[in-house]
């Protein structure tokens, strides 16, 4: 992510409380760019749904953190590490996952696991001397990818024919008149809206396959 990209998205999440600020932060759409696109049908199907915030229990740190492990890591980063595991022949195992290992690093208390700025502290003072400093102590490396360019590239008549209103209307999840904004601001290079475009993108590839394969 660009330095402009995730200052603005750092911004945008100061007024908020810590949790909130996580949503934003790690999130597609803000809660208000949530109602905005999300069609009448669909806002109505929400609000009549019984769905409390099961992390509010929590302090705002743990709550950040539980979040994390129970959407990201569980929804996201497994089924990614599964399925390009799986493609390869290989068979991934996560020992960090032990049941008994999470519901150990859970209970920890906060300054064991984040020191000011220093994340997995406890970690990786328990592998000092086992791993070089050189690996401790380097800034996390993410796998990203130039989506961003593949939207105003080879990617974008795809985007468009994906994303056309009359697919949208006719599917009734999203309102064109929002999803095309995005997209115009995009393509004008107004706005760096790939995470949004992305969201929606893999979206609909995935409701079409469903559809089809029902």
């Amino acid at each position: 992510m660009s330095f402009d990209f995730r200052a603005k998205r750092f911004v945008n999440g100061a007024p908020h409380p810590v949790a909130e600020r996580h949503r934003r932060w790690m999130g597609s759409f803000a809660s208000e760019e949530r109602t905005a696109l999300l069609s009448r049908e669909v806002r109505a199907s929400l609000a009549d749904a019984n769905g409390g915030d099961e992390f509010g229990s929590y302090d705002p740190l743990n709550q950040v953190l539980m979040m994390d492990m129970r959407l990201y890591l569980e929804n996201d980063i497994l089924v990614k590490l599964d399925r390009a595991s799986m493609m390869a022949s290989l068979e991934g195992r996560v020992p960090l996952l032990n049941n008994d290992f999470v519901a150990y690093a859970t209970s920890l208390p906060l300054h064991m696991k984040l020191r000011g700025m220093r994340s997995k502290f406890l970690l990786k003072r328990a592998l000092r001397g086992v791993l070089p400093d050189r690996i401790l102590n380097r800034p996390k490396k993410g796998f990203g990818i130039p989506v961003a360019a593949w939207f105003r590239g080879p990617l974008k008549e795809q985007m468009l024919s994906v994303l056309a209103p009359d697919r949208l209307s006719r599917e009734g999840f999203f309102e064109p008149r929002v999803v095309r904004e995005l997209i115009d601001d995009h393509l004008a290079g107004r706005r760096d809206n790939r995470k949004q475009l992305w969201t929606l993108f893999a979206f609909q590839l995935w409701h079409e396959g469903y559809v089809s394969l029902a």
